[in-house]
Protein backbone atom coordinates (compact mmCIF):
# COMPACT_ATOMS: atom_id res chain seq x y z
CA UNK A 1 0.00 0.00 0.00
CA UNK A 2 1.19 3.41 -0.59
CA UNK A 3 0.24 6.76 1.65
CA UNK A 4 -0.05 10.32 -1.07
CA UNK A 5 0.24 12.95 1.51
CA UNK A 6 2.19 11.06 4.24
CA UNK A 7 2.90 14.27 5.83
CA UNK A 8 -0.20 15.75 6.65
CA UNK A 9 -2.27 14.66 10.06
CA UNK A 10 -4.19 12.01 8.83
CA UNK A 11 -1.55 10.44 6.32
CA UNK A 12 1.35 10.04 9.60
CA UNK A 13 -1.64 8.33 11.98
CA UNK A 14 -2.34 6.06 8.52
CA UNK A 15 1.91 5.52 8.77
CA UNK A 16 1.28 4.74 12.49
CA UNK A 17 -1.27 2.14 11.68
CA UNK A 18 -0.06 0.37 8.66
CA UNK A 19 3.52 -0.13 10.25
CA UNK A 20 1.89 -2.03 13.12
CA UNK A 21 -0.69 -4.05 11.24
CA UNK A 22 0.19 -7.54 9.98
CA UNK A 23 -1.15 -7.94 6.91
CA UNK A 24 0.07 -4.60 5.33
CA UNK A 25 3.07 -3.52 3.74
CA UNK A 26 3.66 0.27 3.41
CA UNK A 27 5.69 0.34 0.11
CA UNK A 28 5.47 4.19 0.12
CA UNK A 29 5.23 7.24 1.55
CA UNK A 30 4.86 10.45 -0.83
CA UNK A 31 4.32 14.16 -0.16
CA UNK A 32 5.09 17.54 -2.02
CA UNK A 33 9.04 18.01 -2.95
CA UNK A 34 9.53 20.39 -0.06
CA UNK A 35 9.42 16.99 1.87
CA UNK A 36 11.14 14.73 -0.48
CA UNK A 37 13.81 12.78 1.19
CA UNK A 38 13.10 13.43 4.98
CA UNK A 39 11.66 11.04 7.64
CA UNK A 40 8.70 11.59 9.58
CA UNK A 41 9.87 12.76 13.20
CA UNK A 42 7.44 11.83 15.16
CA UNK A 43 6.97 8.40 13.91
CA UNK A 44 11.15 7.33 14.35
CA UNK A 45 10.12 4.91 16.89
CA UNK A 46 7.57 2.75 14.72
CA UNK A 47 9.26 3.28 10.62
CA UNK A 48 12.36 4.50 9.45
CA UNK A 49 11.40 5.34 5.71
CA UNK A 50 11.98 8.59 3.40
CA UNK A 51 9.39 10.26 1.85
CA UNK A 52 9.78 10.06 -1.49
CA UNK A 53 8.31 12.63 -4.51
CA UNK A 54 4.73 13.27 -5.14
CA UNK A 55 4.99 11.21 -8.38
CA UNK A 56 1.80 10.05 -9.80
CA UNK A 57 3.29 7.57 -11.49
CA UNK A 58 3.94 5.76 -8.66
CA UNK A 59 0.56 5.16 -8.17
CA UNK A 60 0.63 1.99 -11.03
CA UNK A 61 4.06 0.66 -9.86
CA UNK A 62 3.15 -2.79 -7.80
CA UNK A 63 0.30 -1.50 -5.52
CA UNK A 64 -2.87 -2.68 -4.11
CA UNK A 65 -3.88 0.28 -2.65
CA UNK A 66 -3.19 3.87 -1.87
CA UNK A 67 -4.59 6.33 0.32
CA UNK A 68 -5.06 9.84 -0.88
CA UNK A 69 -4.53 12.10 2.37
CA UNK A 70 -4.03 15.43 -0.59
CA UNK A 71 -5.01 18.87 -0.85
CA UNK A 72 -8.84 18.56 -2.72
CA UNK A 73 -8.28 19.64 -5.21
CA UNK A 74 -5.64 16.31 -6.33
CA UNK A 75 -8.36 13.74 -4.90
CA UNK A 76 -9.80 13.34 -8.51
CA UNK A 77 -6.77 13.24 -10.72
CA UNK A 78 -4.89 10.88 -8.32
CA UNK A 79 -7.82 8.65 -7.97
CA UNK A 80 -8.56 8.16 -11.57
CA UNK A 81 -5.35 7.41 -12.45
CA UNK A 82 -5.09 4.39 -9.40
CA UNK A 83 -8.27 3.15 -10.34
CA UNK A 84 -7.37 2.86 -13.87
CA UNK A 85 -4.33 1.25 -12.99
CA UNK A 86 -6.09 -1.11 -10.98
CA UNK A 87 -5.74 -0.06 -7.63
CA UNK A 88 -8.23 0.08 -4.53
CA UNK A 89 -8.32 3.89 -4.07
CA UNK A 90 -9.37 4.86 0.01
CA UNK A 91 -9.95 8.67 -0.28
CA UNK A 92 -9.97 11.45 2.49
CA UNK A 93 -12.55 13.18 2.66
CA UNK A 94 -14.18 15.04 0.28
CA UNK A 95 -13.97 12.88 -2.50
CA UNK A 96 -13.25 15.64 -5.03
CA UNK A 97 -14.18 18.95 -4.77
CA UNK A 98 -16.49 19.02 -8.20
CA UNK A 99 -19.50 16.97 -8.65
CA UNK A 100 -18.40 15.54 -12.19
CA UNK A 101 -15.15 14.71 -10.50
CA UNK A 102 -17.05 12.45 -8.05
CA UNK A 103 -18.53 10.76 -10.62
CA UNK A 104 -16.14 10.09 -13.07
CA UNK A 105 -14.10 8.62 -9.91
CA UNK A 106 -17.21 6.16 -9.14
CA UNK A 107 -17.66 5.47 -12.67
CA UNK A 108 -14.05 5.00 -12.63
CA UNK A 109 -13.83 2.34 -10.16
CA UNK A 110 -16.66 1.03 -11.26
CA UNK A 111 -15.23 0.11 -14.58
CA UNK A 112 -11.97 -1.07 -13.07
CA UNK A 113 -13.48 -3.31 -10.32
CA UNK A 114 -11.64 -1.73 -7.49
CA UNK A 115 -13.11 -0.87 -4.26
CA UNK A 116 -13.58 2.55 -3.37
CA UNK A 117 -13.96 4.04 0.03
CA UNK A 118 -13.76 8.07 1.34
CA UNK A 119 -12.14 8.29 4.47
CA UNK A 120 -15.20 9.42 6.57
CA UNK A 121 -15.83 7.86 9.62
CA UNK A 122 -19.17 8.88 11.22
CA UNK A 123 -21.27 6.46 9.27
CA UNK A 124 -19.81 4.33 11.11
CA UNK A 125 -19.33 5.96 14.19
CA UNK A 126 -21.61 3.94 17.39
CA UNK A 127 -22.94 7.15 19.07
CA UNK A 128 -23.97 9.13 16.10
CA UNK A 129 -25.67 5.80 14.54
CA UNK A 130 -27.10 6.08 17.90
CA UNK A 131 -28.27 9.28 17.91
CA UNK A 132 -29.79 9.04 14.56
CA UNK A 133 -31.39 5.62 15.54
CA UNK A 134 -33.13 7.28 18.86
CA UNK A 135 -34.55 10.29 16.60
CA UNK A 136 -35.54 8.13 13.90
CA UNK A 137 -37.80 6.27 16.52
CA UNK A 138 -39.67 9.27 18.07
CA UNK A 139 -37.78 8.61 21.39
CA UNK A 140 -36.38 12.59 21.48
CA UNK A 141 -40.26 13.98 20.71
CA UNK A 142 -41.05 15.46 17.71
CA UNK A 143 -38.23 16.91 16.15
CA UNK A 144 -38.95 20.12 14.28
CA UNK A 145 -35.90 22.37 14.11
CA UNK A 146 -32.08 20.56 13.05
CA UNK A 147 -29.21 23.12 13.54
CA UNK A 148 -25.67 22.29 13.56
CA UNK A 149 -22.23 24.33 14.17
CA UNK A 150 -19.21 23.12 13.88
CA UNK A 151 -15.81 25.49 14.39
CA UNK A 152 -12.06 25.10 14.30
CA UNK A 153 -9.26 27.33 14.08
CA UNK A 154 -7.28 27.22 11.46
CA UNK A 155 -3.54 28.96 11.24
CA UNK A 156 -2.90 30.70 8.06
CA UNK A 157 -0.70 28.77 5.67
CA UNK A 158 -2.97 26.08 6.25
CA UNK A 159 -4.27 24.40 2.75
CA UNK A 160 -7.74 24.75 4.14
CA UNK A 161 -7.54 28.13 3.39
CA UNK A 162 -6.33 27.75 0.03
CA UNK A 163 -9.55 28.23 -2.35
CA UNK A 164 -7.18 27.01 -5.24
CA UNK A 165 -6.79 22.99 -3.38
CA UNK A 166 -10.38 23.13 -2.68
CA UNK A 167 -9.85 24.48 0.66
CA UNK A 168 -12.60 26.42 2.75
CA UNK A 169 -15.13 25.28 5.46
CA UNK A 170 -17.52 23.41 3.58
CA UNK A 171 -15.60 20.98 2.15
CA UNK A 172 -13.65 20.86 5.36
CA UNK A 173 -16.06 20.75 8.45
CA UNK A 174 -19.59 21.90 6.97
CA UNK A 175 -19.54 18.27 5.31
CA UNK A 176 -20.02 17.01 8.97
CA UNK A 177 -23.32 19.61 9.65
CA UNK A 178 -24.63 18.73 6.09
CA UNK A 179 -24.57 14.96 6.64
CA UNK A 180 -25.59 14.99 10.26
CA UNK A 181 -28.78 16.98 8.33
CA UNK A 182 -29.47 13.78 5.62
CA UNK A 183 -29.29 11.54 8.32
CA UNK A 184 -31.78 12.92 10.39
CA UNK A 185 -33.89 13.82 7.31
CA UNK A 186 -33.59 10.29 6.03
CA UNK A 187 -32.41 11.84 2.86
CA UNK A 188 -31.11 9.23 0.27
CA UNK A 189 -28.67 9.10 -2.40
CA UNK A 190 -27.05 6.54 -4.55
CA UNK A 191 -24.65 3.66 -4.05
CA UNK A 192 -22.51 1.64 -6.52
CA UNK A 193 -23.79 -2.20 -6.19
CA UNK A 194 -21.63 -5.74 -6.44
CA UNK A 195 -22.99 -5.43 -9.89
CA UNK A 196 -21.81 -1.83 -10.94
CA UNK A 197 -25.29 -0.65 -10.89
CA UNK A 198 -26.68 2.17 -8.59
CA UNK A 199 -28.81 2.29 -5.83
CA UNK A 200 -30.75 4.05 -3.56
CA UNK A 201 -29.31 3.72 0.20
CA UNK A 202 -30.28 5.25 3.07
CA UNK A 203 -27.54 7.18 5.15
CA UNK A 204 -28.28 6.33 8.43
CA UNK A 205 -27.21 2.79 7.50
CA UNK A 206 -24.72 2.92 4.64
CA UNK A 207 -21.32 4.37 3.80
CA UNK A 208 -22.27 6.74 0.94
CA UNK A 209 -19.71 9.20 1.54
CA UNK A 210 -18.88 9.44 -2.53
CA UNK A 211 -21.96 10.71 -3.85
CA UNK A 212 -22.92 13.09 -0.41
CA UNK A 213 -19.16 14.75 -0.17
CA UNK A 214 -19.25 15.55 -3.92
Amino acid sequence: MAIAGATGYAGQELVRLLVRHPDVELVAAMASSASTGRDLPALRHVWQGTIEPLEIGRLTSGLDAVFLALPNSLHAEFALRAARAGVHVLCEKPLADHSADCAAILDTCAQSRVKLMVAYRLHFDLANLRAVELANQGKLGETRIFASTFTMQVKPGNVRLERDLGGGPLFDIGIYCINASRARSDSCTTRRGDDGTRRRARCRTESCTGSLNA
